[in-house]
């Protein structure tokens, strides 16, 4: 099999590749970083009182899926830290993986660029998922002013991941029909 090395414009889509993978990896890391720096600050004015569904004005019907165990909210922030950080881990490996095969046959830089999809992928489903679909409508954080930038956030996330991972697909598709500018 003989391996094709890009030229110069498809160098150049290949680059825009990997800098739109950047945008997730930095958007969820930085997340993990923010999280990791502001425990105690986050815990206590965002996990405890989304957990406990606190200035929700909900009655007993809803408000019987409060957590108001403070270790089980530790140990929640944990995960939620941990599952916010997995994506933007995958899509700056991918990130890694695509700048090394830069160069290089274009099937070795698009394993980076699945990569990359599967992280981005992910990276939606956790904000959609977890701050919107769980913070948002089992916790109700949508009925507390507070907190309700913790669920219009998960959208945005969501929807500027959603907007690198088209973009991705756009280029990709590019590379793999060898359709350059």
């Amino acid at each position: 099999m003989t391996q094709t090395l890009p030229g110069r414009a498809e160098v150049q889509f290949r680059l825009l590749a990997v800098l739109l993978t950047l945008v997730p990896a930095a958007m969820s890391l930085f997340s993990f970083l923010n999280n990791l720096t502001d425990i105690s600050g986050t815990l206590e004015h965002i996990v405890y009182p989304m957990l406990a569904m606190k200035d929700t004005g909900v009655g007993p019907l809803q408000s019987w899926r409060a957590v108001e165990i403070r270790p089980l909210a530790q140990i929640t922030y944990v995960v939620i830290m941990l599952v916010e950080a997995v994506p933007g881990f995958i899509c700056a490996y991918a990130a890694l993986r695509m700048t090394s095969a830069l160069r290089r046959d274009a099937d070795l830089f698009r394993r980076g660029v699945q990569l990359a999809q599967a992280g981005m992928l992910l990276g939606v489903f956790v904000w959609l998922f977890f701050f919107g679909a769980v913070a948002g409508d089992w916790f109700l954080v949508w009925r507390n002013p507070a907190l309700k930038p913790v669920w219009t956030d998960s959208f945005q996330y969501s929807a500027m991941v959603a907007l690198a991972l088209l973009g991705l697909s756009l280029i990709d598709t590019r590379i793999a029909r060898r359709d350059f500018l």
